[in-house]
């Protein structure tokens, strides 16, 4: 018998003009998440009863929760809801379309409010709204938003703290004041349309190494940076697959699909993407499909539905090279159910095997042990340098050096950022992802979709020691080279020299000598009753502590 094949219309997301008064919720994620968290979808929802924390020993620095619509929402408000009270000495920073601040120059600000008994210490809501410094109400924002990343961050609580748990997310679309708005019947909440979640398992035929990087279930974690990958090593690709069951039987009437890598335009030109693939369940129902080779998601509807089906494979039929590797990619994929709902299946990936060595260091926050140094004015501080990291569990890691060598009004304060993932590789740990360096003044580190400055695809390999199995003419180097690096940021008095340090377990936070030799011989002395961990590499080479005190250089005057 003749097989006939059906090929799928071809729709493409679009991004629409205006604001739409309903939220269709693409994507919710979060840095990490602790095994009792709910899907953030559920934070969204003002029927389910959500808690998020993130997955760390500390208390969550720079982890947090990322959202994406398809179409554009106008917010005035955004309201976050904790389980229990957080101090107000908690610091949070919220990204609204990859910036701090609007195109018209107003700043978002976060505002504590508590819901609580009186004399209740701390305040279980937060509410990010604009800054008006002559008017001390919370004016509205009057923002378009397509994206919104809130991170945690937090002042002067010292270690030991435990890391807030958020229960409720909501957008406003009210135009005054929001004490006037929040209320049981919460009238100017903006609705969101969520994806179904449906509990699912997803394997292929091929995965390129470290698996755990880019293993399948990425395709359905709500983060477009991070993908799965055939072997290039092993396969160009073509008649590769993936397979999905789910737990309930769907009619499934198209796909979502971001195509290729799409970490960044360089990524995604660097691998292959698929151009042709077959979608076939063990019915035998077969449709073929034609995707653009393009970044961004597209959405393909079949000609007719695949009914009544809990599992389909789909199999590379074409593909585009890639200008550098053999590895052909498909970052994120959802369901499409009956009328086009989103349907966004629920997988569960393989824990990562961390050696005993290395567990000390995972799911917290370190700094270099020369911290937040700065010189001017404290409001408006001339130069500053900082250096944190983080090794998730989950196999992802971020990197944050903020430095500016100039006066403000001669330069920006600058972020050079590092994200990826990493593995371990003998006695070393290996990290990969993109690099890019933006600003602090005018937009942070979470950078909307065509707006990122253009990343570097990059490898280094970590050497992690602690400091007191260096022998002594290593740790001379090591704390010469430091001094060197930072010599530009160092307050230096005429006499002594004065090394300021953000180290709470020194007895004297300052460190002094009237000569270098001398200044590093005093912080030897110091350096071996903490034994910290040294770092070596060729972005990072440093001696770092835990905390739970990340200040941020602040975007200027």
């Amino acid at each position: 018998m003749k097989k006939i094949f059906i090929l799928a219309l071809l729709v493409f997301v679009p991004w629409y003009s205006r604001a739409s008064e309903t939220g269709i919720v693409l994507s919710a994620a979060a840095t990490s998440s602790t095994p009792d968290s709910t899907p953030v979808t559920c934070l969204l929802d003002p029927d389910c009863n959500g808690r998020w924390a993130p997955d760390s020993l500390d208390a969550g620095v720079n982890e947090g929760i990322y959202i994406q619509f398809e179409n554009e929402i106008l917010v005035n408000f955004i309201e976050i809801t904790f389980v229990e009270p957080v101090s107000s000495l908690t610091k949070f920073t919220p990204y609204i379309n990859g910036k701090t601040v609007t195109t018209n120059g107003t700043v978002f600000q976060v505002y504590p409010r508590t819901l609580l008994p009186v004399g209740t210490e701390g305040h279980n809501v937060i509410q990010i709204a604009g800054r008006n410094t002559a008017d001390p109400v919370a004016p509205p924002m009057n923002v378009t938003i397509r994206s919104f990343f809130l991170k945690l961050g937090k002042y002067d609580w010292g270690q030991g703290q435990k890391r807030p748990v958020i229960k409720s997310i909501h957008f406003y679309n009210h135009g005054q004041e929001i004490d006037t708005i929040l209320g049981p019947n919460h009238i100017s909440r903006i609705p969101l349309k969520l994806p179904q979640l449906v509990p699912a398992k997803v394997t292929a035929t091929s995965v390129l190494d470290p698996q755990r990087a880019y293993q399948p279930e990425n395709l359905f974690d709500s983060k477009s940076d991070f993908a799965w990958s055939t072997d290039g090593k092993k396969t160009t690709g073509k008649g590769e697959s993936l397979t999905i069951k789910l737990d309930q039987a769907v009619t499934l009437s198209g796909l979502m699909v971001w195509n290729g890598y799409q970490r960044s335009q360089t990524h995604f030109l660097a691998n292959g993407r698929v151009t042709k693939a077959e979608v076939k369940t063990p019915e035998g129902q077969v449709r073929h499909i034609i995707l653009k080779d393009a970044q961004g998601v597209q959405k393909v509807l079949f000609a007719k539905p695949l009914q009544n089906t809990k599992s389909f494979t789909l199999t590379i039929t074409d593909l585009q090279q890639g200008d550098r590797y053999k590895d052909v990619l498909i970052s994120e994929m959802r369901l499409l159910g009956e009328n086009n709902a989103m349907i966004l299946p629920v997988v569960t990936a393989p824990p990562l095997k961390i050696p005993g060595g290395l567990q000390p260091l995972v799911n917290r926050t370190w700094s270099s042990f020369i911290h937040s140094v700065e010189s001017g004015d404290a409001a408006c501080p001339q130069t500053c340098f900082n250096k944190n990291f983080r090794l998730r569990s989950n196999g992802t890691f971020v990197m944050y050096q903020d430095f500016n060598d100039e006066p403000f009004d001669t330069g920006d304060l600058t972020a050079r950022v590092l994200e990826g993932n990493w593995e371990v590789l003998g006695e070393t740990v290996r990290i990969f992802g993109k690099k890019y360096t933006t600003t602090l003044r005018h937009s942070e580190y979470m950078q909307a979709k065509g707006e990122t400055p253009q990343p570097i695809i990059f490898q280094s390999l970590l050497t992690i020691k602690k400091y007191n199995t260096l022998t002594p003419a290593e740790k001379q180097g090591l704390l010469a080279f430091i001094f060197a690096s930072r010599k530009g940021t160092l307050k230096i008095q005429d006499d002594p020299i004065a090394w300021y340090l953000m180290v709470a377990d020194l007895t004297n936070p300052s460190v002094t000598g009237k000569t270098q030799d001398a200044l590093l011989k005093t912080l030897d002395q110091q350096l071996k009753a903490l034994d910290p961990y040294t770092i070596k590499s060729t972005e990072l080479t440093d001696i770092v502590l835990p905390t739970d005190t990340v200040y941020e250089c602040g975007g200027g005057c």
